[in-house]
Order: C-alpha cells, then structure tokens, then sequence
C-alpha cells in the first residue's frame, strides 16, 4: 500500500488516485450530458463522426504531456540521485494533472505533486524546488513564443500585443500599494506575529525547508545545468 505520512496524517495515494479519477469522470459524463442537453441532438450527432484514425491519433496525443512530464522528473530524480522509474513518474504526472481538476485553480496540483515526490524519497526542498522549476521551464517557453510572434508576426499581429502592453502599464498604479501592504507586513511581524507561540513552531519549519531548498538550488546551479537545459527543452516539445 502506498501511503504518506505528514504529521499526524496518513494518506494513502492508491486510494487518493482512484477517488479523484472517480470524481473526474463524473465530472466528465456529467458535462456531457449537459452539453447534449443544451444543444440541438443532431449537431451533437454530427460532431461525433469521424476517422477512427484521428480519435486514435488524439488518444496519443492526449498521453504526450504525461510522458515528457515523467520523463523531466525522471531527468531531476537522476541528477538528485533518487530512484524514479518512468512508471511512477508518469503516475506522478497523472496524478497531478487529475489533482489540479478537483482543487480550485489557485492550488492546482502542486501539493500532491510534493506529496507523491515525498513518498518517493524526495526531501521538501528538492520536492519545492522541482515544483518552481517546472514553472520556470513554462515561463521561458512563452516568452520564447511571445519574442518569435513579435518578429516574425505581420504589422497587423503585432498590433495584438498593444492591449497587453497597455494592460502592464495600467497595473503600475498598484506597485504603491503593494510597497504598503510590505510595510504593514514587516511591522506586524516584529510587534505582534513574531511573539506568538505557533508562529515560532512555523517559523523553524520553514527556515528548514529555506536551508534544504538553498542546498539544492546551489547544487543545481553547479552540477544541474544540463539536467535543466533538457528538461526545458523536453518542455518546449510537449508546449508544442
């Protein structure tokens, strides 16, 4: 049996997994029929005749962020020195991309990911990083996507960007605010936070989890830059 324990908790991911995708595929079925319901019956009919070749073909599609994800976890696990067959890491990535549906899009997948990579042997530093990394690897390829379409976009497209850009200025008005929420941050902490007794219990957890991720990420600067290269390289294949 698969299980986690944190603190006082116990999870069992077997279990974890086969409610989740339960309630998934309720969730599926039940946006179906809803669909079928608010729409005329014979465009829904119509809509499902096509080529057994391309319903084959999009089920092997559907299955490639699976597999590249698992195989940048397995390139990390490798440069951390953790065991981690394709196999689990794959079930790693469904079962992150199956948590992101069933939790509000704030969360997202993020804590059974660290769950999962735990039970794996992965300290909560590496298990953070990993996590921060991934979403680096996302960053640089839509900023790459976003250089390429102003260079080789047409007037006319690059024209597109334009409420973007003005979007980004309007919001500057918002930097005071977040310089004073700062401020009454630090204030807080010294005159009231810092004395409470569970903010002390918190405060050596999470200098704990600051030494052990400053230890990775200094290990990944000296010895993990082809790791990194890549695993965003195998990113950009699955983005594209």
């Amino acid at each position: 049996m698969s299980t986690l324990r944190i603190g006082s908790l116990q999870w069992d991911w077997d279990k974890v997994l086969n409610r989740l995708i339960l309630f998934v595929t309720i969730g599926v079925l039940a946006n179906l029929a809803f669909s079928f319901w608010i729409t005329d019956g014979r465009i829904s009919w119509e809509q499902l005749k096509f080529h057994p070749a391309y319903f084959l073909l999009a089920l092997l599609l559907a299955l490639v962020p699976w597999l590249t994800h698992g195989f940048r976890l397995t390139l990390w696990a490798k440069l951390l020195r953790h065991k981690l067959s394709l196999r689990q890491a794959v079930q790693i990535a469904v079962l992150t991309d199956v948590g992101s549906v069933v939790t509000p899009t704030i969360v997202g997948g993020a804590p059974i990911k660290i769950g999962m990579l735990k039970k794996h042997g992965f300290h909560s530093g590496e298990a953070s990083i990993l996590i921060a990394i991934a979403s680096l690897e996302d960053i640089i390829f839509f900023v790459l996507v976003g250089i390429s379409s102003l260079l080789y976009a047409s007037p006319a497209q690059q024209s597109m960007w334009m409420p973007v850009w003005e979007g980004i200025l309007k919001k500057g008005h918002l930097l005071p605010y977040l310089m004073v929420g700062l401020g009454v941050w630090t204030f807080s902490y010294q005159v009231w936070l810092k004395k409470m007794s569970f903010w002390k219990k918190w405060q050596k957890k999470l200098r704990r989890l600051w030494m052990e991720t400053r230890v990775v990420l200094l290990f990944i600067y000296r010895k993990g830059w082809k790791t990194f290269l890549l695993s965003a390289f195998t990113n950009c294949l699955q983005w594209s």
